[in-house]
């Protein structure tokens, strides 16, 4: 007999749907497809610069900031707009936002 809620059948948390997708090799690869270096390397400049330059900007716009200009970095180097260039732009200048959070604990966990 179970009180309170009742379960569901299939995945309900997180960590569960994690382990749903690793175990059909489903993951974070799906996106690597879209990554496009030189957007993202761009990205992550440009988050620098705002993060370190401009005060009036608070920190949780950055990475929408940096999903936008990936987006239309992405338009302008692959000169079309389709569903697959926004995908690219939106997950190079989130990678790129990632990529910022991955130095910085290193940094301060003394690593590099």
């Amino acid at each position: 007999m179970t009180f309170g809620r009742k379960k569901e059948r299939g995945v309900s948390c997180c960590k569960c749907k994690m382990r749903f997708f690793r175990k059909r090799g489903v993951g974070m690869e799906i996106l690597q497809e879209y990554l496009v270096p030189c957007v993202m390397a761009l990205c992550f400049c440009a988050g620098y610069i705002i993060k370190k330059w401009v005060k009036d900007v608070d920190n949780k716009w950055i990475p929408t900031i940096c999903a936008i200009l990936g987006v239309l970095l992405n338009i302008w180097v692959a000169r079309e707009f389709t569903p697959s260039v926004l995908l690219g732009g939106m997950a190079s200048g989130l990678a790129a936002t990632g990529l910022d959070q991955l130095v910085r604990t290193n940094e301060n966990k003394g690593v590099g």
